[in-house]
């Protein structure tokens, strides 16, 4: 009798731990955490070449396709230059300006002045990702460009990814963050940013952070003395080594923090 109810009891506990992570399964079928892609910012003066990132926030998902519309006045795209996240070469964009509509929050007299991309990145990323820099393209600054932003940005209902889910990947509609192309003329003076990229190891013994990595663009760059992970802040104390090993930087400012 005793071995009967011994049996029984550990019946009901493998039934409850499968219902505990039915959830989980769930959730991995039916992801409901809305993707995000942002552009990143770039500073060029007439005549050079800037690279802009698309930083995707996400679940797992298997590529996707981009509309990516920008400045015509300013820039110029270069054919042939987009890359995925490990540098190779993927479809190069088509030029599409059918049926777009010109973007609200822009200056521009008519859909002429912008210039719409259509842009595939098909690899697979089977992991959560946070501002991942998932492909990058190149824009000429123009000769005769005029001083000033030049927007970069997604084209409404033509920027999709597919999420990994149990038993194929679902389309998703993205949110978007626009980026810019800044024209300056020769000996302006660019002040450092915060960029996107800067990758980190955290300690939360000490509450202390390191830089361990950068996967941005931008050439001209500050350290934050402080960065937020899970709602918990972190002091940047220290860069290691060959966190900057092969980026070609022109500047890089520190916090006093990091001695």
């Amino acid at each position: 009798m005793k071995k009967k109810i011994l049996s029984l009891v550990m019946i009901v506990a493998m039934v409850l731990s499968m219902m505990a992570i039915s959830p989980a399964v769930s959730a991995e079928a039916d992801p409901t955490a809305v993707p995000t892609v942002k552009l990143t910012d770039a500073v060029g003066m007439k005549g050079d070449t800037v690279t802009v990132s698309l930083l995707v926030t996400a679940p797992s998902f298997n590529g996707g396709t981009f509309g990516i519309s920008y400045d015509k006045t300013r820039l110029e795209y270069v054919p042939g230059s987009v890359k995925d996240l490990l540098g190779a070469q993927q479809a190069p964009a088509q030029e599409n300006n059918a049926a777009v509509e010109k973007p609200g929050s822009h200056e521009l007299n008519s859909v002429a002045d912008f210039g719409v991309l259509l842009v595939l990145g098909n690899i697979e990323i089977t992991t959560e990702v946070n501002n991942l820099a998932f492909l990058t393209l190149d824009f000429k600054v123009k000769d005769d460009a005029p001083l000033g932003d030049a927007f970069v940005t997604c084209v409404p209902g033509k920027t999709q990814i597919q999420v990994l889910a149990a038993g194929g990947g679902a389309w998703k509609t993205v949110n978007w963050v626009a980026g810019k192309v800044t024209v300056v003329s020769d000996g302006m003076f660019v002040p450092p940013v915060v960029p996107d990229g800067l990758e980190y190891d955290y300690d939360p013994s000490y509450g202390e952070a390191y830089v361990i990595g950068y996967s941005g663009t931008q050439k001209d760059i500050e350290i934050p003395a402080t960065v937020e992970k899970d709602g918990t802040v972190y002091s940047v104390v220290s860069i290691e080594a060959l966190a900057f090993q092969g980026v070609p930087l022109n500047s890089c400012v520190l916090p006093a923090s990091v001695t």
